[in-house]
């Protein structure tokens, strides 16, 4: 049984977000909890000037940041900084390739905790990646 779709990714694990955002090489500062017990953040000046504080600071390797921000049912809200189209594409690819990054860690951390084996991996021209996994009952 195969399947293809989209979806609009909700990131929740810290653990998987830090482990994209190494394999994909983009630097990033996750705000650390004080000894208080408050979160500290970091503020940015969004596209339309206006600043807001961000939990997790992203940048590439070209210079363009995103920050993420903790909502309060654990998943992660983007902002964008780009104030130019050129740059707003380019932070719009980086945050599609951490979300991609992120749904494939997903994918393949539930697999292996259900008991499949994952027997094929592809990445096709498009930058799609196809899985093959099996289990033997």
């Amino acid at each position: 049984m195969s399947g293809c779709g989209s979806l609009e990714l909700c990131m929740a694990s810290l653990v998987l977000l830090q482990k994209a955002l190494e394999e994909l090489h983009f630097y990033h500062k996750i705000i650390e909890e004080e000894k208080a017990g408050q979160q500290k953040t970091v503020e940015i000046i969004k596209a339309d000037g206006q600043k807001v504080m961000v939990d997790i600071l992203i940048r590439d390797a070209e210079g363009q940041t995103i920050g993420l921000i903790k909502k309060k049912d654990g998943t992660y809200e983007t902002v964008f900084t780009a104030s130019s189209g050129v740059s707003y594409h380019r932070q719009k690819e980086m945050v599609n390739r951490l979300k991609q990054r992120y749904a494939y860690l997903a994918v393949r951390e539930k697999l292996l905790q259900e008991g499949y084996t994952i027997v094929e991996e592809k990445q096709g021209a498009n930058q799609t990646i196809r899985l093959v996994a099996r289990r033997w009952r």
